[in-house]
């Protein structure tokens, strides 16, 4: 018997972008556009109405923002709760912390990847419910916000990265020859870059809340420095491993 598709709504006030991504999605089999809203009170009407699997999430909308709706959402009493998956042009800390407080299963920033998309939209949709406890890290994307870094730098997309490739390992894992090279060539630039930017990514987050790390498994106090990135990537690996034993980084 043939699974149905994943019913994906799309919320977002760029015209131009709802019609790439229905197109996009309309090319696949796994999963089926229901329905586009341009606003957040559409999106409110839409999501009663087509009771999508995943919501695509855009925050900066007219009318309500995304921030709203799922404040509006998490009072309201729904049949059928989809997955979030939200989305914006700016990365500011405080908008995407509350979102993912608020319930959102993940953030990507703008311009995205559709393939990549389309795996994360699979991913939330088929991820079990109640997988882990609110305010846990439940993946890549999660845990590293959690740990500090700031989505508008470029290293936390390296971050992200390094921690899913960390998670798909089935054995031995180089952080320079696996890690560096792999984000590399994900996001056409060297390995050098990588590692550059995800070492300026850990110092910020570190600078501005260093306590915050003591809580990943196996760094405790970093003392008066920042740890390096191969250990703090295996922290993050090792706090979503952790989530299913009731532990993890909130």
């Amino acid at each position: 018997m043939e699974e149905a598709a994943i019913r994906l709504l799309i919320v977002d006030d760029n015209p131009e972008l709802c019609d790439i991504l229905e197109n996009y999605f309309n090319l696949t089999s796994e999963i089926t556009v229901c329905g586009v809203a341009r606003d957040g009170e559409e999106a409110l009407f839409r999501i009663a109405q087509s009771q999508p699997d995943v919501v695509l999430l855009d925050l900066i909308m007219p009318k309500l923002d995304g921030i709203t709706v799922l404040e509006r959402l998490a009072q309201a009493e729904l049949a059928h709760r989809p997955r979030f998956i939200v989305t914006s042009a700016i990365g500011q800390d405080a908008f995407t912390s509350t979102a993912l407080s608020l319930g959102a299963d993940y953030y990507m920033i703008k311009p995205y990847d559709l393939d990549a998309l389309r795996a994360r939209v699979r991913l939330v949709a088929e991820r079990p419910a109640g997988t882990a406890a609110p305010g846990f890290p439940m993946d890549a994307a999660q845990a590293v916000l959690a740990a500090g870094i700031p989505p508008h730098v470029l290293g936390y997309r390296y971050c992200i990265a390094g921690v899913e490739m960390l998670l798909e390992s089935q054995g031995p894992c180089s952080i320079v020859k696996d890690v560096y090279a792999g984000v590399a060539e994900r996001f056409e630039t060297t390995p050098a870059c990588v590692e550059g930017a995800v070492r300026k990514a850990i110092r910020r987050a570190w600078e501005q809340n260093g306590g915050q790390f003591s809580a990943l498994p196996g760094l405790g106090d970093t003392g008066a420095a920042p740890p390096a990135n191969g250990r703090f990537l295996m922290a993050l690996r090792a706090c979503i491993a952790s989530v299913g034993r009731g532990r993890g980084l909130g």
